[in-house]
């Protein structure tokens, strides 16, 4: 598919049914990827929305499932602190907020994303890398296994 053809087909009818949602909202980014690079180690992820407001950036991440988590689980969730911290790394001090969206309920749960949350995030990312160079690391299987390049040889993969 052409460039062309993805931002017209694709790109503009998300950016029209998240200003039909959400009119208030300023989205910069969807399904952006981040990486985080260590010397030994890569934190790839994506982010389904980014907006953009004058006091900064709001990461937008969309569930699906039933278990939802408070704010300040998502303050002390590993997972979500890395990805702060990789956006952090991308647009330093620009990251102001993270909201999960579960849509089976209709809720937004948010928290202000804090230099805190950024320290665990990178202390989380170390944490893996030594791990895996260790080899005391184990995978867990999900949807980003389709798209690592290590999904042919890993035990954790889906099958």
């Amino acid at each position: 598919m052409e460039f062309y053809q993805i931002i017209s087909n694709v790109l503009l009818p998300k950016l029209k049914y998240i200003k039909y949602l959400y009119p208030k909202a300023r989205p910069l980014y969807i399904n952006q990827t981040l990486d985080f690079n260590t010397d030994n180690f890569c934190f790839q992820t994506v982010v389904d929305r980014i907006d953009s407001y004058e006091d900064g950036l709001k990461l937008i991440d969309y569930k699906t499932g039933h278990r939802q988590q408070s704010d300040l689980q998502m303050q002390n969730d590993p997972t979500i602190c890395a990805i702060c911290a990789a956006a952090d790394n991308k647009w330093p001090g620009q990251i102001k907020q993270y909201s999960c969206i579960y849509l089976g309920k209709g809720t937004e749960v948010k928290t202000e994303v804090t230099s805190l949350m950024i320290s665990k995030g990178l202390e989380y990312i170390k944490n893996v890398s030594e791990g895996i160079q260790r080899k005391e690391f184990t995978s867990i299987s999900g949807s980003a296994c389709y798209f690592c390049p290590l999904r042919n040889t890993c035990e954790g993969r889906k099958p």
